[in-house]
């Protein structure tokens, strides 16, 4: 464990200012980015699911760990090795070490969002063909659990998702949610780098990846790796959420700031389309200051694409979109 009174480096995890949150409501109003009209029914029933998520994460974790440690609004890591000249190994060291805090880091309001989203915009191929997922970067794997138990209710486990992340001790912790959730018979968690993956062509039908593409200092790469493991003969949807501001470190002894991931919508959404994806729509949510990640705010945005191999689609720039902001209160 490191000791949170020495000095060391603390995460940023994206904090926003009011500036950031007035440019991104700028962008929607200049109409950048493209939101599908909501079905007030669909909606309905994603909101009802949203809320059985939190009691279902707040269940899973008590079953695996009772007596949490508290978890501050700073993430402190070791200094070594230094973030800028391996950021990849250094964030892997962080996830490692905070596997455990992470699943508490996230904030009720951005979970039961994220998930509302991600069941409104699901879809699957046919009522009665097995596919499989992946889900990459998965961290805790929560997310991946509450779905493993509704596909089990809803699809009679024809689904099966494979959870990937970077870091063994996050893994570890997958494992104990999938156990905890009973979801052995259609979850699995494995760990391996996005940017290079262990499967072959064509492996997948679908694919998550929540808020994990910005800590990738080479995320062009991961969508290419994604481009190439999902089924062009199936459904072929990603299920991308970003979070809309590069992710940066800082050194607590000397004040210095060093970037991640430089990711921003635009250059996604154009990598996107680059590897085949056409955007279906992209939904942007922003949570007010002290609800978010850590007490944060977020902005993130969801995009949705369909992987299409052959023949022409329209370009995201070329469409004419509307745009809207969804904001969560503390309520």
């Amino acid at each position: 464990m490191v000791d949170e009174t020495r000095p060391g480096i603390n995460v940023n995890f994206g904090a926003l200012t009011k500036a950031d949150v007035s440019r991104a409501a700028e962008e929607f109003r200049l109409g950048v980015q493209a939101l599908t009209q909501l079905d007030p029914r669909r909606l309905s029933l994603a909101q009802m699911h949203g809320k059985m998520f939190l009691q279902f994460i707040e269940s899973i974790l008590r079953q695996i760990d009772p007596n949490p440690e508290a978890v501050s609004s700073a993430i402190m890591v070791p200094s070594e090795p230094d973030p800028g000249k391996d950021p990849k190994i250094f964030l892997l060291n962080v996830w490692n070490l905070r596997a455990g805090q992470w699943a508490r880091i996230e904030s009720r309001a951005t979970y039961s969002l994220t998930m509302e989203s991600l069941l409104y915009h699901m879809r699957f191929q046919s009522a009665t063909k097995p596919e499989r997922w992946a889900s990459l970067g998965a961290g805790p794997g929560l997310y991946e659990a509450y779905l493993g138990v509704f596909f089990q209710e809803q699809h009679g486990g024809r689904v099966r998702i494979t959870c990937v992340d970077y870091a063994p001790e996050m893994t570890t912790f997958n494992k104990k949610v999938i156990a905890a959730a009973g979801v052995e018979r259609n979850i699995e968690a494995k760990t391996g780098d996005m940017t290079s993956l262990r499967y072959p062509n064509g492996t997948f039908d679908q694919i998550i990846c929540n808020n994990s593409l910005q800590w990738v200092p080479e995320w062009q790469r991961a969508i290419s790796e994604m481009a190439r493991v999902i089924n062009p003969n199936g459904l072929g949807r990603l299920y991308l959420v970003i979070h809309n501001n590069p992710m940066t470190i800082k050194k607590v002894e000397t004040g210095e700031t060093i970037e991640i991931g430089d990711v921003n919508s635009g250059d996604v959404l154009d990598t996107l389309e680059a590897n085949r994806f056409a955007i279906v729509s992209a939904r942007q949510f922003v949570t007010p200051l002290g609800i978010g990640q850590l007490g944060r705010m977020t902005d993130r945005l969801m995009i949705i694409a369909e992987h299409t191999p052959r023949g022409r689609f329209e370009s995201w720039r070329d469409s004419i979109p509307t745009g809207s902001l969804t904001l969560r209160d503390s309520s």
